[in-house]
């Protein structure tokens, strides 16, 4: 247990284009080096063209993609008596986004 005061939780700002955290949190999970224009230019290029090939909206496709590859169970170790078992577990909307890092 820590001595010190716990660390505060950064709140990510939603993104200037679309006004949307999803969109934001990817984003800084392409980013290189700090370099956020970079990803900001390769995540809205290709979004461009996504638009273009599919003729839909790109932030609906972002997210269905995002929401195809995010996991739904997730396991968790249970001591029952002396043994360690493996229960599944439905994954909370807090770690529903470990898609955006499976994606980049």
């Amino acid at each position: 247990m820590a001595r010190r005061r716990e660390a505060e939780k950064r709140q990510i700002l939603p993104d200037p284009k679309f006004n949307d955290l999803l969109v934001a949190r990817f984003i800084n999970n392409l980013l290189k080096q700090g370099k956020k224009s970079i990803a900001e230019g390769i995540f809205y290029g290709a979004l461009d063209s996504v638009g273009e090939k599919t003729k839909e909206d790109p932030i609906k496709v972002f997210k269905k993609a995002v929401e195809n590859v995010s996991p739904h169970l997730e396991v968790k170790s249970r001591r029952v008596g002396g043994a360690i078992s493996l229960a599944l577990r439905q994954v909370t909307a807090a770690t529903l986004c470990n898609g955006v890092g499976i994606l980049v």
